[in-house]
């Protein structure tokens, strides 16, 4: 599942766009500034860390001065008091070069507006154009809920492919169109991230990529992006499948290879993962249909270590008798950085030769591909 909403606070792409460090200087402008605290929160990284700056608000105005060793995606956010207990009000995403530049906004910053940088009134006009979407997203919301509350799997399937399908075309029209239109602009290789998504068409990917700027291409995350596209290539239907050595729960190593001469499912999921957990009865089905017939599964979690015990009771619970394998590191999981794993539910069907034949595959999709393999 693909979930286009604006993320703030550091879960998008790090955004280090070329080698420019410099001095930033932030004006704010708020007025109507009722039931929050007068503290103003600025976050954004430096010397590949990340810095966290706050300023108080006096006579409806705030500043921020800092300096760079890049560019760098940023967040800007206000803060709320409840029960005496502070917590992150509205924010938004900030592209930080050496500028300056004025923000004003009334109440929160739900309502930005930016002057004196054409990048952030590029970033801003992200989030305006999603918001546009909204009510079509709520409706699929409201379906996922619906299917949750009453168990039913093939409603979930719905709801997931229209929600993967209108976040495609959201993401066309919001990240897509802007690197086409404004391929040399700092924010390109950002949006160029965003629109390539989890699972991307690499080729057409790669075809944008080409047309970015020297210093985008040339920057450590340009140069990652690249690594992320060659090793999506690796993992592609028809290659073999990389191989690898992990502990299953109960501490024994387990290698992808020794399911040579059988048909495999290799799983990526967590216990946390509610998409991950709608799909499971699906798999389960799947498992009880051709196990008997020599189809394997192997599951890798992005759990973590302090939740070790979630991930066995999801197991349990969602009755995953096959065989599961797991560093416990999250998304730092070597399986999953290896096939280049960016969002979960994933999976690839490995043939008894080791060859990929099959990725992401889910609800009938996966059903469809079983019967297919196994001549039914």
């Amino acid at each position: 599942m693909r979930t286009l909403f604006f993320v703030l606070l550091l879960a998008a792409p790090a955004g280090l766009i070329a080698q420019t460090g410099g001095t930033f200087h932030i004006t704010g402008k708020i007025t109507g500034f009722h039931g929050h605290s007068p503290w103003v929160w600025l976050i954004y990284s430096k010397n590949g860390e990340r810095m966290l700056d706050s300023t108080k608000v006096v006579d409806n105005s705030y500043s921020f001065t800092g300096t760079l060793t890049d560019n760098s995606l940023g967040a800007i956010s206000d803060t709320t008091i409840v029960g005496g207990a502070l917590y992150w009000g509205h924010g938004v995403q900030l592209y930080l070069m050496p500028e300056s530049f004025t923000i004003t906004h009334v109440d929160s910053f739900s309502n930005i507006v930016t002057t004196g940088s054409k990048v952030n009134a590029d970033l801003v006009g992200f989030s305006k154009a999603f918001k546009l979407y909204d009510p079509q997203f709520h409706a699929i919301y409201a379906l996922e809920k619906e299917a949750k509350k009453s168990g039913d799997t093939a409603l979930a399937a719905i709801a997931d492919k229209r929600e993967d399908s209108l976040a495609a075309v959201v993401s066309d029209s919001v990240y897509g169109n802007y690197v086409r239109k404004q391929p040399l602009s700092p924010l390109a290789l950002y949006a160029l991230q965003y629109y390539a998504g989890a699972e991307p068409d690499t080729k057409a990917i790669r075809a944008l990529y080409a047309t970015l700027g020297e210093p985008a291409r040339n920057s450590k995350d340009g140069k990652a992006f690249l690594e992320k596209l060659d090793a999506l290539d690796n993992m592609s239907v028809g290659k073999e499948a990389a191989d690898f050595t992990q502990k299953d729960t109960a501490g024994i190593p387990v290698t992808l290879s020794s399911y040579r001469g059988k048909y495999v499912l290799l799983d990526f999921w967590a216990s946390w993962c509610a998409p991950c957990r709608a799909e499971n009865p699906n798999v389960v089905k799947a498992y009880g249909k051709y196990h008997p017939k020599g189809f394997e599964i192997l599951s890798v979690s992005l759990d973590k270590e302090a939740d070790k015990d979630k991930w066995l009771k999801a197991i349990h619970d969602d009755k995953l008798t096959w065989t599961h394998v797991s560093d416990l590191q999250s998304w730092g999981n070597s399986v999953a950085k290896t096939y280049a794993i960016q969002a979960i539910p994933q999976n690839f069907l490995i043939d008894p030769a080791g060859k990929i034949v099959g990725k992401n595959l889910r609800g009938e999709e996966l059903a469809k591909k079983l019967k297919e393999v196994y001549g039914e």
